[in-house]
């Protein structure tokens, strides 16, 4: 059984901050952390951002939300980039990540930022983020790095607020570019045929780090157990040969869940 089918019942105590992803990942992204920003320039991370912040500015248009007193948490936020998008909104939000390279590359974003702060996840301390109550939490291109996924989200729920809003993005486990991205990236001499994948065949390539995908039914359930609601669930992320099929479960390689708190 895949990790995500057992993320419907199981409720388990709050994981240590620092386990969000596992130490083989560490380096990794300590070396992508200098041009990490760098990725919000393809068509792929545009299209995310652009999904996530036009949630967030119908968020605010509700006229229940005050901006004087919004307060957003972007969870394992790297290089900052949204972290620079909610605060040029006026938002005060909390950018924190486990990795020191990346908290230096989101710190050179905002330094001129009066609403922003970044911490760096420690394993000798409770992180300072954890006092507060959050309107917003982004989690993106996080949980499928992490050895407990839904003690996470519930680490995440006790965050937020009654009526705050949580937003995911995470691998669509369902997508058949999925299968054919796993399939090259288990038998690397394909992609010679596919040069648009050589990066599967690289000794760093992400997946060597990944620790599983999602199917958006699981992920669901276990949200639902958690007393979300689903405020908007969309596929994404697909070469531009497919179009509008990317918005299709078995086409588009990205699940994203907007996650409404009730109880």
């Amino acid at each position: 059984m895949h990790a995500a089918d057992s993320m419907t019942i199981k409720c388990p105590p709050m994981p240590d901050e620092t386990s969000t992803r596992p130490e083989q990942a560490d380096l990794f992204f300590e070396k992508q952390a200098a041009f990490w920003s760098d990725r919000y320039a393809s068509r792929s991370y545009q299209q995310r951002r652009e999904l996530v912040l036009n949630i967030i500015r119908r968020e605010l248009g509700n006229e229940s939300n005050s901006l004087s007193s919004f307060r957003a948490l972007d969870f394992g936020c790297g290089a900052g980039v949204l972290v620079e998008d909610l605060s040029n909104m006026g938002i005060s939000v909390v950018g924190v990540d486990r990795s020191q390279p990346m908290i230096e590359a989101a710190q050179s974003r905002l330094a001129q930022s009066p609403v922003a702060r970044l911490e760096r996840i420690c394993d000798h301390r409770p992180g300072e983020y954890r006092q507060r109550r959050y309107n917003l939490i982004l989690c993106l291109s996080v949980l499928e790095f992490v050895r407990d996924p839904e003690a996470l989200l519930e680490h995440l729920a006790s965050l937020l607020s009654v009526g705050g809003l949580l937003i995911l993005t995470v691998p669509n486990q369902n997508s058949h570019l999925r299968r054919v991205e796993r399939l090259c990236f288990q038998h690397p001499k394909l992609t010679r045929w596919i040069p648009k994948l050589s990066y599967l065949a690289e000794p760093d390539c992400y997946l060597h780090h990944q620790i599983q995908q999602f199917k958006a039914e699981a992920l669901v359930a276990s949200a639902r157990s958690l007393g979300f609601a689903i405020e908007d669930l969309r596929f994404h992320v697909a070469p531009k040969v497919f179009g509008a099929m990317e918005r299709l479960e078995s086409i588009g390689m990205m699940l994203m869940l907007a996650l409404r708190k009730h109880s």
